[in-house]
């Protein structure tokens, strides 16, 4: 939440700005979006009696948002540009199994029929900071290449209700047949990428981005394709969104995915 009273407050004192900016060369653009994601995860969960391993999703989103937030901002001058993108998401009762457990003395699977009751909760943000040069800018055609850093703060839940106790495999371990475990993580990524703007006309245009990254034991992915329609000073946007993280919580242990339609409005200063 103080991330996003953060950034209100970042828009609050550029855009007054945006007259100096011009009068610089400088263009600014604000442009709130909303994804609409599905969202599928497997995740690892540590816990005193023993670490369940959860798969998530893919899950109908409308009735699981309980808030979301989404907001970028690029800054340009001539051929260079800026760009800040932050998305928040707070997700409940997602569908879940728990597909084994992990004890000191081994690993015992799970089956999804051991399952009565299982959901999970996901909670966080992910921001993305870079700067870019466009190789090719011209009226009909822009093409840029970018990098920088994509940070992910995540917290996730797990609820289960299973038929039965699980006993490690030597017998001195059990994993209790219902409770909660919640888990915190933060992941940074280099990134590097490559997005294009293609014109048809004065109005219409269409878009694409991909990039991937990589940290310490985590890396990251993202593509997005879509159109947008543009007025004098601003644009509205219709695109999809897919994007990936692995090796989250500890390596080969978390991977979370979430994609969808993306509308947006882009306000040019």
């Amino acid at each position: 939440m103080r991330s996003a009273l953060a950034i209100l407050m970042l828009v609050a004192v550029v855009a007054p700005q945006r007259a100096g900016a011009a009068a610089d060369g400088w263009t600014l653009e604000l442009t709130p979006y909303f994804l609409i994601p599905s969202v599928e995860a497997t995740l690892g969960y540590s816990a005193p009696d023993g670490s369940p391993d959860a798969g998530s999703g893919p899950t109908d989103w409308v009735e699981l948002i309980n808030a979301v937030a989404m907001l970028r901002v690029e800054a340009g001058k001539g051929r260079a540009f800026v760009t800040f993108d932050w998305m928040y998401l707070d997700m409940g009762n997602v569908d879940s199994v728990v597909r084994s457990v992990s004890f000191p003395d081994g690993t015992v699977p799970v089956g999804a029929s051991a399952t009565l009751d299982s959901d999970a909760t996901f909670d966080g943000w992910t921001v993305m900071m870079s700067a870019g040069y466009k190789v090719v800018d011209d009226e009909r055609l822009d093409l840029g290449l970018y990098g920088g850093v994509r940070t992910l703060n995540l917290s996730s839940g797990l609820r289960w209700q299973l038929t039965a106790v699980v006993t490690s495999p030597g017998g001195s371990y059990s994993f209790p047949a219902s409770g909660a475990v919640e888990v915190q993580d933060e992941t940074w990524d280099a990134v590097a990428g490559v997005r294009g703007s293609w014109r048809f006309g004065d109005r219409l245009s269409a878009f694409a981005l991909a990039d991937v990254g990589h940290g310490d034991g985590s890396s990251s992915s993202q593509w997005t394709v879509g159109g947008a329609w543009r007025f004098e000073t601003a644009s509205v946007e219709l695109s999809w969104r897919d994007i990936r993280w692995e090796g989250l919580y500890a390596a080969d242990r978390g991977d979370l995915h979430l994609d969808g339609p993306v509308i947006g409005a882009t306000f040019r200063f």
